[in-house]
């Protein structure tokens, strides 16, 4: 469940020989001053300045920026089994965690991590879809977060905000690029991650901050990642992914009224193009009607007519150009990856 958890330390100590790495200050080569110098390390008699301070592993990240501030970066998972494929259980968390205190204190630092601060914490689902990652994108690309901005990177949709972000990725996909070896894997599994920026965020959404709760609270972390997806992007009833997918394709048949004579047949040929599982039959069949309102009703039956014979037509078409085609509508993408992510 949890993946990525980056913390925040003020009492912490250095060893004399710690494995820490001292970055100096640059400084300004005339004058010698030093640019961007901190105390970074003054305890056990040791005082140590300059820009920062690291000691980066397999396992985690660490960043000293000055006597009283650290940060801490690891992904859970990984401290097991090495990738961040399968998530944790609570004793698996709480063992990650824990070995990561211990591995600190073996490398000098010397603090004690459960009583550290979040700072950010990354919360995931996987998904085991019945079809491949991109017959999900022409859904992905009508759902909308609330107050949050959508980016569409192809293999990757993410609704986020400054402190908040929601991320659907193709996860095998993603392995692959970074050299994991897939093999054993499951090959449609889509990734759901929940990402609380902050320290003030993830204590608002989560109800605590120490790094030493999280065992404690592990059905909250659990119950409020599942209402951030549903309060976001699973919220719409199936009638409200209709309304809002026949929105985008209103637009395509005005568009096709005002620039073509032929309007329909290129109405419907743009249609195919851009995806013929938008919507059902009869929600197309009401959007004409609408947009014929006012012709005859004996003129807006024969278009609609020929526009859903067109539709068989060209569906039968498509769907013999691409064989691995589903021909499932949005409606059942959507209810598959809502019962699938919202379950506990």
């Amino acid at each position: 469940m949890i993946d990525t958890l980056k913390v925040f330390i003020q009492d912490f100590t250095v060893q004399p020989d710690s494995n820490i790495t001292i970055q100096p200050s640059s400084y300004i080569l005339g004058s010698g001053e030093l640019i961007s110098d901190y105390p970074l390390i003054e305890s056990e008699g040791l005082s140590v300045g300059g820009a920062k301070a690291y000691l980066n592993t397999e396992r985690f990240n660490l960043t000293i920026r000055d006597k009283s501030k650290a940060f801490l970066q690891c992904s859970l998972p990984k401290v097991i089994a090495g990738d961040n494929y399968q998530p944790l259980d609570k004793k698996e968390a709480e063992q990650a965690i824990n070995s990561i205190g211990r591995e600190l204190w073996e490398s000098g630092f010397h603090t004690e991590i459960n009583k550290s601060s979040i700072s950010r914490i990354d919360l995931f689902k996987n998904v085991l879809t019945e079809e491949p990652y991109m017959q999900y994108t022409d859904l992905f690309r009508l759902l909308r977060g609330k107050r949050k901005l959508k980016r569409d990177y192809g293999s990757t949709f993410l609704w986020h905000n400054t402190q908040e972000q929601l991320t659907i990725y193709n996860k095998i996909a993603e392995m692959k690029i970074k050299k994991v070896d897939t093999r054993n894997y499951p090959i449609n599994t889509m990734r759901f991650e929940h990402r609380l920026l902050n320290k003030r965020k993830a204590a608002k959404v989560l109800g605590f901050s120490a790094v030493g709760e999280i065992a404690d609270n592990w059905q909250v972390i659990k119950d409020q990642t599942r209402q951030a997806w549903e309060r976001d992007l699973f919220s719409f009833t199936i009638k409200d992914i209709e309304v809002i997918a026949c929105e985008e394709v209103e637009a395509l048949y005005r568009y096709a009224k005002q620039t073509s004579k032929r309007y329909l047949n290129r109405f419907l040929q743009l249609y195919a193009v851009r995806n013929l599982s938008l919507i059902k039959p009869d929600t197309l069949r009401k959007m004409i009607e609408r947009c014929e309102s006012e012709q005859s009703y004996g003129t807006r039956k024969v278009k609609v007519h020929r526009a859903l014979k067109k539709f068989e037509e060209l569906e039968k078409e498509v769907n013999f150009l691409l064989p691995n085609k589903s021909g499932k509508r949005l409606s059942d993408y959507y209810i598959e990856l809502k019962e699938k992510v919202l379950i506990d």
